[in-house]
């Protein structure tokens, strides 16, 4: 009984951390260094994207989040199950891993689907924009090092920014509204 427990135990935390893993690699666009569909969207008119250009990229993003979407749910049902194949009382070793492959092929499939439409996507730009939006890229990952990487030119964003920015007032360039106690900030402080 013991020594099943453990095995349980083992599978499960393997499970959550490669799930854990997974999830941290989704955060944020452009993660294999190539150009990132969302990102191009974004400064698309300040590297010299054409009309044609962004259609394009538009259509590929959309083809692949539709792709991906249905992969991640997959991902997600295979987890379910091999969570149920070992709180059985009897777990099968056989079944278990193949449905270890099996999630296996799916993240695979998902990986493989990224890079094919980062290829994609380069395939739209010339060597003049891509060089563009390298050094875009590049700027705005200084910026984020520094702390002051700001959602200020993307348009609706209302999220206060992370990171020490102007100190007088805000927090990382947004001013925080006005709180009952007369100071900035998430009203936190005596009142």
């Amino acid at each position: 009984m013991l020594r099943r427990t453990l095995t349980l135990s083992l599978i499960l935390t393997i499970t959550v951390f490669l799930g854990l893993a997974y999830g941290q690699r989704h955060c944020c666009g452009g993660h294999q260094g190539g150009p990132s569909g969302m990102m191009l969207m974004e400064c698309g008119k300040k590297i010299g994207l054409e009309e044609a250009q962004l259609d394009k990229i538009k259509s590929i993003h959309l083809s692949s989040q539709k792709q991906i979407i249905k992969l991640r749910a997959d991902l997600e049902i295979a987890q379910l199950e091999l969570k149920e194949l070992m709180h059985s009382d009897s777990p099968v070793k056989s079944k278990v891993n193949r449905k270890i492959d099996e999630l296996s092929q799916l993240k695979a499939k998902i990986h493989k689907n990224e890079a094919g439409t980062k290829i994609d996507v380069m395939s739209t730009l010339t060597a003049e924009q891509l060089e563009r939006f390298q050094e875009y890229r590049m700027k705005r990952m200084k910026e984020a090092r520094r702390g002051h990487r700001c959602c200020k030119d993307r348009p609706g964003c209302a999220t206060p920014c992370m990171g020490m920015g102007k100190m007088e007032g805000t927090r990382g360039g947004h001013r925080w509204p006005q709180q009952p106690h007369g100071g900035h900030g998430p009203g936190l402080g005596t009142e």
